[in-house]
């Protein structure tokens, strides 16, 4: 069985073996190369996931523009939909407060930061610019985060309760801004 021939013969077998697993290889790997031209010209994705609706986009990652497929939301820019109650501005008297806001009013946030106390806050200002209140010290870390991330946002007085509580809705999203508010 083990004559010079059976060898030769398993030898050649093998080299056969060999060289038309080489020759599928350089196929493949040439195959790959020659694209079409549209398919080359189109870059690189990835995929984004919408942080409004969830829905999984497949992007072009150098585009500038980067919009879900599914609402039309900017994927490089946080989505912000918080309600929260305010902590009020003790030197304002809650009746003068309470008489001049409604609810649905707009309202205006500005970043307050203290240096003594090495804290960054996030202030509500009225239609005529005075401070009402802060924005809760846990809601307005993450806030000041995708505030600066994000174009536009607005504010509306939600609630007024008579308990000195104000609730106020923070959005980025004009759609649900003006569908909350009616």
């Amino acid at each position: 069985m083990d004559s010079p021939l059976t060898i030769a013969i398993v030898i050649a077998i093998l080299l056969v073996i060999g060289l038309v697993a080489a020759f599928i290889y350089s196929q493949k790997k040439f195959r790959g190369q020659n694209l079409p031209a549209a398919a080359r010209e189109k870059g690189d994705f990835i995929h984004l996931k919408c942080p409004r609706c969830n829905h999984l986009n497949y992007v072009e990652e150098t585009s500038y523009i980067k919009l879900c497929n599914s609402c039309g939301w900017n994927l490089t820019e946080p989505y912000i939909y918080t309600n929260c109650i305010l902590n009020l501005n003790e030197e304002m008297n809650w009746e003068e407060i309470s008489a001049d806001l409604k609810e649905n009013d707009r309202v205006f946030l500005k970043r307050d930061i203290f240096v003594e106390e090495d804290i960054e806050k996030i202030a509500v200002l009225n239609q005529d610019y005075e401070k009402i209140g802060w924005i809760p010290d846990d809601i307005s870390k993450k806030l000041i985060e995708d505030i600066e991330m994000s174009s536009k946002i607005f504010s509306i007085i939600k609630k007024i309760q008579p308990s000195k509580h104000i609730e106020i809705l923070i959005t980025n999203d004009a759609q649900k801004l003006y569908s909350e508010s009616t």
